[in-house]
């Protein structure tokens, strides 16, 4: 089975109702434009880009380059008494959603104190992270050791790469290590990113299950069009790929 754990749904739509107030009330003073976006943008990468040992446009060291956002925020920030933000996704149809009510301003519900709506969203967010099918059955092969779970994982807006890396070690604490495998996919988006990746993880998963091999590092080949075939290898969390020197192109150029 290949893994790939998702999200907290509940507290997403939650902090989409938080991120569209902090837009859109007070006439859009938090609004950023497309200029700022790629400020933004900029900023972490030249922050970022390095701390794995070349600069490639891709950020492999995730967990170090968190730890440079208030360095890159404060710069950025604009000077007191301007008002300056934007995003996109305000959780305006979770909102109706919540209330029943078609026409309701989402503007006007506060996540941090939802009121008579708290019932409600305990009631969704409960159904959302109740215990599946999948979930029971993949725990009941774990007990039986009779496969082993291979569980690449792409950054997303709505899939965050730190809550799929909690649920992640969660699952690997109920099941055992020698069950389960979680990667994570440096350069890689929701569909985009500098890095659109093609690795092999059927055939990780059908070695493992037909001749008892565990997948490690696995290689990881970039489709982008104009850096096709370059490769990387795919670390098992909390590892990622630092770059040694040599041709930045080939996998063999990196070590965990």
């Amino acid at each position: 089975m290949n893994l790939r754990p998702a999200l907290s749904y509940t507290g997403l739509r939650l902090s989409n109702v938080v991120l569209g107030r902090a837009l859109y009330l007070n006439n859009g003073a938090g609004w950023l434009d497309v200029n700022k976006t790629v400020l933004l943008e900029n900023a972490v990468m030249k922050a970022c880009d390095t701390l794995d040992g070349v600069v490639d446009g891709i950020i492999s060291n995730v967990a170090a380059c968190k730890l440079q956002a208030p360095a890159v925020l404060a710069a950025l920030r604009c000077p007191a008494g301007k008002n300056d933000a934007n995003q996109w996704v305000t959780g305006d149809q979770w909102v109706k959603f919540i209330t029943r009510i078609p026409t309701f301003n989402s503007l006007t519900f506060d996540p941090l104190n939802p009121g008579t709506y708290q019932a409600q969203i305990q009631q969704v967010s409960a159904e959302a992270m109740r215990p599946t099918p999948t979930s029971q059955r993949l725990s009941r092969r774990a007990a039986k050791r009779s496969s082993l779970t291979v569980s690449p994982m792409k950054s997303s807006a709505r899939i965050r790469r730190s809550t799929t890396t909690t649920r992640s070690c969660r699952s690997s604490v109920r099941l055992p290590l020698s069950f389960v495998r979680f990667y994570l996919m440096p350069g890689v988006g929701h569909g985009t990113g500098p890095f659109l990746p093609q690795v092999d993880s059927l055939g990780a998963l059908e070695q493992g299950v037909k001749n008892d091999t565990t997948p490690e590092t696995l290689t990881v080949t970039d489709s982008t069009a104009a850096t096709a075939v370059r490769t990387r290898p795919l670390c098992r969390y909390p590892t990622w790929p630092k770059y040694t020197g040599g041709d930045v192109n080939f996998s063999s150029e990196f070590q965990l």
